[in-house]
């Protein structure tokens, strides 16, 4: 799956998580006009550039999705599911892989620790231990300062192989305020079972 295609995705669950990052968007809507689209929606939302305010920007994002005839989907798994397969892509392509590799950890704590993203987590752990000099007890097992960048990509690719987006449940939009769950919600929920 090309970067693109994971943008068409990802984009369409643009509501579903409070920490969606918008540059996606607009990256998905320059491509599109690079590939000579002139639709109006899409072009308003090619012409953001940072700051991007979420508030300002959502009702763009919602009108190029449905310039392109996609719905938007409000399923907080699958949002979570697609952006770790954005950032595990981009891994194996050797793009930026501390980079995307922290990001992967990021989404790990947000997710509430989804068993599948742990590797990521326990990875940057062990690496940002390795940068401080402290190589004996490693996070994940069998890995070194030399072996550390290979095991991301494995476990890159060992994710993006066993990402199936049918396997998922799937809801199409209707109103956000009534049936997205907030991220504060979600920790409060972890806490309770805690």
């Amino acid at each position: 799956m090309n970067r693109q295609d994971i943008l068409t995705q990802l984009i369409q669950y643009h509501t579903a998580t409070d920490y969606f990052d918008y540059n996606h968007a607009i990256e998905w809507a320059l491509n599109l006009v690079e590939q000579s689209s002139t639709h109006e929606d899409i072009l308003m939302l090619a012409s953001f550039s940072e700051p991007i305010d979420s508030f300002e920007i959502k009702p763009y994002v919602s009108r190029a999705i449905r310039a392109v005839e996609l719905e938007e989907k409000i399923n907080v798994n699958e949002a979570e599911n697609i952006l770790a397969l954005l950032y595990a892509n981009e891994i194996i392509q050797n793009k930026e892989i501390r980079k995307n590799l922290q990001l992967l950890k990021e989404l790990c704590i947000n997710a509430n620790y989804k068993k599948a993203l742990m590797p990521f987590q326990s990875l940057q752990y062990t690496w940002e231990d390795f940068d401080f000099g402290n190589y004996e007890y490693p996070y994940y097992d069998d890995v070194t300062i030399d072996t550390i960048a290979d095991s991301v990509k494995t476990e890159a690719k060992n994710y993006i192989d066993n990402f199936n987006i049918a396997d998922t449940e799937i809801y199409v939009y209707t109103h956000p305020e009534k049936q997205k769950i907030p991220f504060f919600k979600r920790i409060l929920t972890y806490l309770k079972k805690l």
